[in-house]
Formats: structure tokens, C-alpha cells, sequence
């Protein structure tokens, strides 16, 4: 994933995530789901391009594929 496009989705994640209150309760349970994921390199997803440490503080961020049960409502 290109920088541009992976900086302005993450200023996207940033505004809903403010606009739901800064909740961080579920991070440490998706950075351990993500550290077992074969996407997880450093840190990083290979799948959406993000740094995973931040974005799993993320209340409304989820997943790309669909590992993070408690951000999909199920």
C-alpha cells in the first residue's frame, strides 16, 4: 500500500475514533489475535497496511478479515 493512501486511511480511523470517545479497552486482546495472524509483520498488516498497535485502540476499527469479533458487534 502506497503512504498517501495508507495516511489518509488512517486519518479516516482517527476521526471516527474520536467522534466514539477514545475507548481502549478490547487493544491488548486484538494486537494478540493479530500477532498469531500470518499478516502480522512488525507491527504492521499486510493486509490493510497499518500499523496494528494504534489501530487496535481503534473502538470503531475492525479487521480486514473479520478477525476482531468485538469491533463487528457479534
Amino acid at each position: 500500500m502506497n503512504p498517501l493512501a495508507a495516511a489518509y486511511r488512517a486519518g479516516g480511523e482517527i476521526s471516527t475514533w474520536a467522534k466514539a470517545g477514545f475507548p481502549l479497552a478490547q487493544a491488548e486482546g486484538r494486537l494478540s489475535i493479530c500477532r498469531e495472524c500470518a499478516s502480522y509483520h512488525a507491527g504492521v498488516c499486510s493486509e490493510c497496511g497499518c500499523y496494528m498497535p494504534l489501530k487496535a485502540r481503534l473502538a470503531t476499527a475492525q479487521c480486514p478479515l473479520g478477525r476482531w469479533v468485538d469491533a463487528q458487534g457479534e
